[in-house]
C-alpha cells in the first residue's frame, strides 16, 4: 500500500492531502492546511515564499515514513526566475500586483489582443505570465538580466524538491506564452518580445516522475528518497479532470473557488475573433485536452466580505452565510440588484468588499443593501448572472446545448448558491467534491506508482464514493428565488 502526498496550493491557503487505497476504497487524510497571504516587499506584492516552502518541507519530513511520492498543483500565471547557479533571484511576485499593467500596455504596442489570443489561445489579461515578465524587465532590469530560467510556480516548487528543471503543460497554458495547439512555447511570441528560447524549460506531460528528494535543493530532504511527480500543475486542470465534464459532452464544468472558471471540454481550441470578444480562454487539461472557459472573479469577494464581518471571537460558517442570504430572499423574493464582478475594483486587494460594492451601487443610483446578509445574496446573485452569460458564450462557440453542470470547489459548500445556479441557469447541477484539485493530483501520482490501472478509472471511483449532491431547477426550497 503506497501513500501519496498531494500539495494543493490555492491563492489563500495551501492543503496537503495524504491518500492511499485500502480495501478497494480511497482514503484521504489532511496533513497540512496553511493560510497564506500577499506581502509588500521592495515595492511589489509578493507571495510568502519562505513560509510556503518551509511548510511543504516540514510536512514531508514529518510524514516521511508514510510518503511514497509527492506532487504539487497551484494557481496559474505566477513564476520564479533562476540565476546562473540555479538560485531563486527573488520571491515570486503575486498576480495581484498592480504594476503588471505596465507590461500589458507595453505588449499591446507590439501585438494587439486579438493577435495575442490567436497565437496563444489564452485571453490576454494583465496578470498573465508574459505581461508579468515584461513588467519585471521594465521595473527591475538588472534582476531580469540575471535570469537564466523561468519556472511556473508548481514547477519551481518541484525543482526545489527534486533538483530537476522542468515545465508542465497545463500550468504553462495559463502563461500567454504557450501555443495551445502545439503544446510548446510559441517561438513567435518569444521572438516578438525578445525573450530568449533558453529562458524556458523543456515541457513534459503530466504524470512524469521527475526525480527524487535525494537531489533536492533543500538540505533536510536530501537524506530522503521520495519520488517527485509532475502532476497537472494548474489546479483548475487537476480539478476538472475529476468532473463528469471530462468525460461527457453534455456537461459544463465550474470550478468555484477564489476564482471561478466555467466552460467545457472541446475537441479543438477556439482562437477566433468571436471567442476573444466573448472573453473566453483556452487552456490544456489532461493529456492536452482542450478546455474553453471564462475566468470569473469567484468567491474572493465573498471571502473578503466574510473577513470584514468576522473578529477574533466570531467566525462565519457557510451555514450562517446561507442562512443570512436565504433570509434576504424570504424578505424580498425575486431578482435582487447585481454588480458586475468583472469590474477591477472587485478583484483589487486594497479596497474592502463592502466599500467596493457600495461604490458600484451608488455610482449607478442603486439603493444599498438593507442588512448584512443581503450583501451575501448580492454576491451570490452576481456570480450566478456571470455563470448564466458564460454558459451562453460557451454554447455559442461550441454549437452545443448543455444540460448539466458539474460544480467543484469551495462554492459547493453553499446549498443556496448551488440551488440558485440550477434555477437561474435551468440546468441539473452536480456538486462536489470540494477538494477536486487535490484529488486530480492524487490520481496522477497513484497512476505513476502503479497503484491504479488508470487515472480515468480512478476518477470514476472517487466520484462514486464522494456522495455528490444533485440540484435541479424547480425543486422545492425553503426560500423563494
Amino acid at each position: 500500500m503506497k501513500k501519496v502526498l498531494a500539495i494543493d496550493m490555492g491563492a489563500t491557503s495551501i492543503r496537503g492531502i495524504l491518500s492511499w487505497i485500502e480495501g478497494e476504497r480511497f482514503h484521504f487524510k489532511e496533513v497540512l492546511r496553511l493560510k497564506h497571504r500577499i506581502v509588500e516587499k521592495d515595492g511589489r506584492k509578493r507571495w510568502e515564499w519562505d513560509r510556503i516552502l518551509s511548510s511543504i518541507r516540514d510536512t514531508i519530513v514529518q510524514h516521511q515514513a508514510e510518503i511514497s511520492s509527492v506532487g504539487i498543483d497551484s494557481w496559474g500565471v505566477d513564476f520564479g526566475l533562476l540565476d546562473e547557479g540555479g538560485e531563486l533571484i527573488e520571491e515570486p511576485i503575486s498576480y495581484r500586483d498592480e504594476r503588471h499593467i505596465e507590461g500589458y500596455r507595453e505588449a499591446l504596442l507590439r501585438m494587439d489582443q486579438e493577435e495575442l489570443f490567436r497565437k496563444s489561445g489564452a485571453e490576454p489579461m494583465p496578470i498573465n505570465t508574459l505581461f508579468q515578465l515584461l513588467s519585471l524587465r521594465k521595473i527591475e532590469p538588472e534582476q531580469f538580466k540575471r535570469a537564466r530560467r523561468i519556472l511556473m510556480l508548481p514547477d519551481l516548487l518541484l525543482y526545489f524538491l527534486s533538483g530537476e528543471i522542468s515545465g508542465e503543460r497545463t500550468i504553462w497554458s495559463t502563461s500567454q506564452l504557450l501555443d495551445i495547439e502545439s503544446g510548446e512555447i510559441s517561438a513567435e511570441i518569444a521572438e516578438r518580445f525578445s525573450l530568449p528560447p533558453s529562458l524556458f524549460p523543456e515541457l513534459r506531460e503530466a504524470g512524469t516522475v521527475l526525480g527524487s528528494t535525494k537531489n533536492s535543493r533543500i538540505p533536510e530532504l536530501r537524506t530522503l528518497d521520495i519520488p517527485v511527480i509532475s502532476v497537472m500543475g494548474h489546479d483548475t486542470a487537476s480539478a476538472i479532470f475529476i468532473t463528469e465534464a471530462a468525460r461527457r459532452e453534455d456537461t459544463l464544468f465550474l470550478s468555484c473557488g477564489t476564482w471561478s472558471l466555467m466552460g467545457a471540454r472541446l475537441e479543438h481550441s477556439d482562437r477566433s475573433r468571436e471567442a476573444c470578444r466573448l472573453g473566453l480562454t483556452n487552456e490544456l487539461g489532461y493529456r492536452d485536452s482542450k478546455l474553453l472557459f471564462q475566468n470569473i472573479t469567484g468567491l474572493y469577494l465573498l471571502e473578503k466580505y466574510k473577513s470584514e464581518r468576522e473578529d477574533g471571537a466570531r467566525k462565519l460558517s457557510y451555514e450562517r452565510i446561507t442562512e443570512e442570504a436565504a433570509e434576504s430572499f424570504r424578505k424580498r423574493p425575486g431578482r435582487g440588484v447585481l454588480v458586475d464582478l468583472s469590474d477591477p475594483r472587485f478583484g483589487a486587494g486594497e479596497r474592502g468588499a463592502k466599500e467596493s460594492i457600495d461604490s458600484w451601487l451608488l455610482e449607478r443610483g442603486e439603493a444599498l443593501p438593507e442588512e448584512e446578509g443581503a450583501y451575501f445574496r448580492l454576491i451570490y446573485e452576481s456570480l450566478t448572472e456571470k455563470y448564466r452569460s458564460c454558459r451562453e458564450a460557451v454554447e455559442k462557440r461550441s454549437g452545443r446545448r448543455y444540460e448539466r453542470l458539474h460544480m467543484i470547489g469551495g462554492g459547493t459548500c453553499s446549498p443556496l448558491l448551488c440551488e440558485l445556479i440550477a434555477e437561474r441557469l435551468g440546468l441539473e447541477l452536480l456538486a462536489g467534491p470540494v477538494e477536486a484539485s487535490a484529488l486530480g493530483n492524487v490520481l496522477l501520482q497513484l497512476q505513476a506508482l502503479g497503484e491504479i490501472e488508470s487515472a480515468e478509472q480512478g476518477a470514476l471511483r472517487i466520484l462514486a464514493e464522494s456522495g455528490m449532491r444533485h440540484y435541479r431547477p424547480g425543486e422545492k426550497r425553503s426560500f423563494q428565488l
